[in-house]
């Protein structure tokens, strides 16, 4: 699997909550970030593939499991994100983790072991 791209992702959490984001590819975890409450944060040099992408909710972050420990929620986005460079163009894509007028995107809650584990479905 290719490791580095050119691809980004911009993910802007305007929840009172902080987030943990992971791009999963083929059932390979291959991005994971944390983002505060209420900021925007950019993954850069995504290789190309179409990933899923998931998050998490919560509050009181434990660093050591990478979870949350209390009110966790987690999600994963119905669309898969297509990330792809042709030597000169690349995929750029946003998302919010928080309701937008006119957004398009829907979520469906997943469980903590599908989150966590990327062989749970």
């Amino acid at each position: 699997m290719q490791t580095w791209g050119y691809s980004e992702l911009t993910i802007d959490n305007g929840t009172s909550q902080d987030a943990a984001v992971k791009l999963r590819l083929g059932g390979t975890d291959v991005r994971f970030t944390y983002v505060r409450e209420n900021s925007t944060l950019t993954l850069t040099g995504i290789p190309p593939g179409t990933y899923e992408l998931l998050t998490t909710t919560g509050v009181d972050w434990d660093s050591g499991s990478q979870t949350f420990r209390r009110r966790a929620s987690y999600q994963r986005f119905e669309d898969l994100f297509e990330f792809s460079f042709d030597g000169t163009f690349y995929t750029t894509w946003e998302v919010t983790l928080h309701a937008v007028t006119g957004g398009t995107a829907e979520t469906e809650d997943v469980s903590a072991n599908e989150f966590s584990d990327p062989t749970v479905s």
